[in-house]
């Protein structure tokens, strides 16, 4: 209490430094947190924001408005202060508090305000805060968290049948392929070419083989491709060519096949078009479908045929998901994640629709677009 110790003596304490004002406060310091509060059966209650936590780790009890309170911290950070003044107390604003706001911001828009999401989507909310360090979790995240690690899901180094090394955004696609996979839902990766999606899928691949749950997979290539999944493969997993099988060219032609005998097997999107009946009825484990634009058009036979088929989890990699129109990205959005973006009518009212209006009468379409992310 510096007040009291310099009583009488005629010193303005506004000249000296934060850290001597503060001596003898007690200081709380806001902890960012998230919690999962289980509502009904497989259903939970998101919240999130800022406790107030002493040194000794005990909770501010008393209410407060914590939308006001985000708002501070959130002002302070970009000011660079490092304590506010809350209701007469000193609060230490935590280093990461932006990147707090920001991560909140795309789960209220990811979950669209409903606050709710269902135990498959639990691991959304590890993705989107997992930049976020010293962040506080309750059981029902934290449950998740440790079986997405026993799985190795969260792992950065693919297993030893990976030869290579993957650069720090590849190994970044390499965990989001795999949190997909956990989660039974599939992903456009639209990644510039020459930036290795093929290497990140085969990655992936190795953790697949490793867990046991990579037969059969489904590759499906143009067919000036085939070669090139066939070198890479070599290279990165050998191992995985052992059960490879290419089914290709006119001897795939009503050829009685046991695709389940195989890890993988690589085929051409006419190919696929042809054995659509016999190919339809596989339980694959994975379905890859590279230079995805080949069906960005729904209504074509290419299109209507990949999205038919079975699996646990897709995959459409291409470097150009929106050629002419964005009708071309809801087309491969429909292949991996059906529903996400509704139908396509429902799709043309909400992002098309108003984005030309927007463009034609020069509004602001910056708003329309933040949605569109934020859905994708």
């Amino acid at each position: 209490n510096p007040s009291s110790f310099l009583q009488g003596i005629n010193l303005d304490l506004s000249l000296f430094s934060e850290r001597v004002k503060s001596l003898g406060l007690k200081v709380y310091r806001a902890q960012p947190y998230v919690h999962a509060q289980e509502t009904d059966r497989g259903w939970f209650e998101i919240e999130h924001g800022f406790e107030l936590v002493d040194e000794e780790g005990e909770k501010y009890s008393e209410d407060y408005d914590a939308q006001q309170f985000l708002q501070q911290i959130q002002k302070a950070h970009e000011e660079g202060e490092e304590y506010i003044e809350w209701n007469g107390k000193w609060i230490k604003v935590p280093e990461q508090a932006n990147q707090f706001i920001a991560a909140s911001k795309r789960l209220i828009d990811e979950i669209e305000d409903t606050n709710r999401v269902d135990y498959s989507r639990l691991p959304l909310v590890l993705e989107i805060y997992e930049n976020v360090t010293q962040l506080e979790y309750n059981k029902p995240i934290l449950e998740i968290q440790r079986e997405m690690m026993d799985q190795g899901v969260l792992d950065r180094q693919p297993p030893s049948l990976f030869n290579g090394e993957l650069k720090p955004f590849q190994s970044q696609g390499f965990v989001w392929m795999k949190s997909l996979y956990y989660r039974n839902v599939g992903g456009l990766l639209a990644d510039d070419m020459g930036l290795g999606k093929t290497v990140q899928v085969i990655a992936f691949f190795t953790y697949l083989k490793n867990k046991g749950e990579l037969s059969p997979s489904l590759i499906v290539v143009p067919k000036t491709l085939i070669d090139n999944w066939f070198n890479e493969l070599k290279k990165f997993a050998p191992s995985l060519l052992q059960s490879t099988y290419i089914f290709h060219g006119p001897e795939a032609r009503n050829k009685a096949i046991d695709f389940n005998s195989f890890d993988l097997v690589i085929t051409t999107y006419e190919t696929l078009i042809r054995q659509q009946i016999e190919m339809g009825q596989v339980d694959w484990q994975v379905v890859v479908c590279d230079e995805a634009q080949k069906f960005k058009n729904p209504t074509t036979s290419t299109s209507r045929v990949v999205k038919a088929l079975k699996s646990k989890c897709r995959l459409a990699l291409t470097g150009t998901p929106v050629e002419n129109g964005l009708s071309e990205l809801w087309s491969i959005m429909d292949f991996v994640q059906p529903g996400l973006l509704g139908s396509l009518n429902e799709f043309r009212k909400i992002f098309i629709d108003p984005l030309q209006e927007g463009v034609q009468e020069g509004a602001n379409i910056q708003e329309i677009e933040q949605r569109l992310f934020a859905r994708i």
